[in-house]
Formats: C-alpha cells, structure tokens, sequence
C-alpha cells in the first residue's frame, strides 16, 4: 500500500472516529436535555405569554411566536456557564425574536449596567423572585427554550453553540411545522 493510501485511510477511519462521537455527544446531550427539561410546560403559562423586560417593553410571547420561532433565554449573572452562552443568544437574537430572563441576578440598574458592559443587546427581565423562571419550571442555567405558536418546540440546558441553536429554530421552523 502506497503512502497516499494509507494517508487517504487514516483519514477516513479519524472521520469515521469523530462522526461517531457526534452522534454518541448528540444522543447523551438529547436523553439529558429530556431529562432535565421533563417539567417544562408544553405550552406558553397563560399567566407567563406577557413579560416586561428591564426598560418597561412588554412582550407577548403568544403573539410574537406565530410569525417565527421565539427564543427564550433563562440565565444569570452569576452562572458559570452563561458568559459562554449568551453571546450566541445575543448573535441569534439578531436573526430570530429572542427574550432573556435574568435569574436573581440583582436589580434593573445593575443588569443594564452589566449587559452593556458584556455588549448584550437581547431584552432582559428580571427575575429577582423566581416567578417567571418558577411559572417555566426551569430549575438550571443556562436554559433555553424555543416557542413556535405558543407551544415549547424545544428545550435545552448548558452549553450551546450558534450552529446548535439555529440548527434547533431551522428544524422547527422549516421541518417540523
């Protein structure tokens, strides 16, 4: 067997090895999202659809997510994880209509304060109480929960990246309609 050979091989058996390991990290990260995710309602909290975020705008998430997916993202300024998260977030936020809940992450001024430090641009509430994240039954973040005509099309927790996540809103919106 020439060099190219085994070269061209070797090539094929490391595509072979990573393929595989997507989809064994694919099918963990699905069975654990199902896990960790099993409380979450399976529609829009009648008493949640309408949040207020940090500078007084009013969303209905009802209403917004029958023109498109609507990206519902539960974090803190205190979570570990989070500051890897939320630039994807804030990127897809510019792509789909995305709304942020802060977890007992302080008063409004110091969100502002710490979102325009961070250079976050997606609207925040605030959930110093827990009553929205409560209401979602979110118990861990970073959480993000994909809405499509008022109805949870997906649900996931920790570390996401933008491939991840459009890949999610595109399947839901695009395939699974």
């Amino acid at each position: 067997m020439s060099n190219s050979s085994k070269r061209q091989t070797s090539w094929v058996k490391r595509l072979r090895t990573a393929a595989l390991y997507i989809v064994l990290f694919s099918g963990v990260a699905f069975v654990v999202d199902a896990f960790r995710n099993s409380d979450v309602p399976e529609s829009v909290p009648p008493e949640l659809s309408s949040l207020t975020d940090i500078n007084g705008e009013q969303y209905n998430l009802r209403e917004m997510s029958k023109d498109s997916p609507v990206v519902l993202y539960f974090w803190a300024t205190w979570c570990p994880v989070c500051p890897a998260v939320s630039p994807t977030v804030d990127y897809v936020g510019n792509h789909y209509p995305t709304i942020s809940v802060a977890l007992r992450s302080g008063d409004n001024e110091k969100l502002k304060h710490y979102a325009q430090a961070k250079g976050y641009e997606f609207p925040i509430v605030n959930d110093n109480l827990n009553r929205v994240s409560n209401g979602w039954q979110v118990s861990a973040t970073p959480t993000i929960i994909i809405i499509e005509n008022g109805d949870i099309v997906s649900a996931t927790t920790g570390v996401t990246t933008p491939p991840g996540l459009f890949i999610r809103l595109w399947i839901h919106q695009f395939f699974l309609k």
